[in-house]
């Protein structure tokens, strides 16, 4: 008979095999979905770009950093090296379809992939110095294009986490998450006066 701590050993060392080589997929994957877009965005069109990311990179099997990924993607595109707030909001809005399908939740009331792409917002004004309302404007384009939602804006104004650059990214956005937030008890009052 076989030894069952052989067996087990064996059963474990396969399925830490399976992990590893699912992880290097994955991070296979982000590299190519990122070599694409540093190279597409911009130049393909973006009905071109969505297929192909449809086609390599189901959004259904992406994970936040894929999201994070394609933002990142396109901030730096749009960017050119210094920030620059009109290409970045006017790259958001041609390629609103993209950034959609990738902060999509997977379950209803699942906001934590537009959550990552606010973060990512926030990781890429942080590197570049925060310019003066470039964040406030983002956010904003990202709500006003349905992109990320106000439940989504919520959870990354609440999390505690410990993040480069949160407090300061707090200040940057405080107009706009004022705004949000009257914007809400205008509609409950609204709602109750129905």
């Amino acid at each position: 008979a076989l030894d069952p701590a052989l067996l087990r050993s064996v059963k474990e060392a396969k399925e830490k095999a399976a992990i590893q080589a699912e992880e290097e997929r994955r991070l296979s994957l982000l590299a190519e979905v990122k070599e694409y877009l540093s190279k597409a965005l911009g130049k393909e069109r973006p009905e071109a770009i969505l297929s192909w990311m449809r086609e390599h990179c189901p959004s259904e099997s992406a994970g936040a950093q894929v999201t994070r990924a394609v933002l990142r993607c396109l901030l730096d595109g749009a960017s050119d090296g210094a920030p620059n707030a009109d290409a970045i909001l006017g790259a958001i809005e041609k390629h609103k379809m993209l950034l959609q399908l990738y902060t999509e939740g997977t379950r209803k009331g699942d906001f934590s992939r537009q959550t990552q792409c606010l973060y990512e917002v926030q990781a890429y004004c942080f590197e570049h110095n925060f310019p003066a309302g470039l964040m406030k404007a983002v956010f904003r384009q990202l709500y006003d294009k349905d992109i990320v939602f106000q439940d989504a804006v919520a959870e990354w104004r609440e999390d505690l986490t410990e993040t480069p650059g949160k407090t300061k990214a707090l200040v940057q956005v405080r107009e706009f998450i004022e705004w949000l937030e009257e914007a809400e008890e205008e509609s409950d009052e609204a709602t109750e006066d129905d």
